[in-house]
C-alpha cells in the first residue's frame, strides 16, 4: 500500500505544485533535508527566492515535513533534477501559498 501511494504522489498535481514552489525557491528542499538546525537570523526581512527565506520557512514549517514519514525524501527526489527557470513577477505572491505545507500529506 505504501508503495502505491508513493507512486501516486510522485506525478500530477503534487509534482506540478511542488515544481512550482521550487522555482520560487529550490533552497527549501536542500534545508530541509540538513541534519543539522538550520539558523534563521531575524532581522524582519528576507530575500524572496533566497536562502534566508528557506531558512525561515524550515524554522516555521520543518517541524511538520520532519514529522510526515517521507516527506523530506520524497521533496528531494522529485526537485533533485530541476534547473532554475526566469522567475516570473507572480512568484513572490504564490510562494507562502505553495511552501505551507508538505502537500502530499493532505491526499
Amino acid at each position: 500500500a505504501s508503495e502505491r501511494r508513493r507512486l501516486k504522489l510522485q506525478g500530477g498535481p503534487n509534482r506540478a505544485i511542488t515544481v512550482e514552489a521550487w522555482e520560487c525557491n529550490r533552497y527549501v528542499p536542500e534545508l530541509l533535508a540538513r541534519k543539522s538546525r538550520v539558523r534563521f537570523e531575524d532581522t524582519g526581512y528576507y530575500t524572496l527566492g533566497g536562502e534566508d527565506e528557506a531558512a525561515y520557512y524550515v524554522e516555521e514549517y520543518g517541524v511538520a515535513w520532519a514529522k510526515t514519514p517521507g516527506a523530506v525524501d520524497w521533496l528531494v527526489e522529485v526537485t533533485k533534477d530541476l534547473t532554475p527557470q526566469r522567475r516570473r513577477r507572480d512568484t513572490a505572491l504564490t510562494m507562502a501559498a505553495l511552501w505551507v505545507y508538505p502537500r502530499w500529506h493532505r491526499a
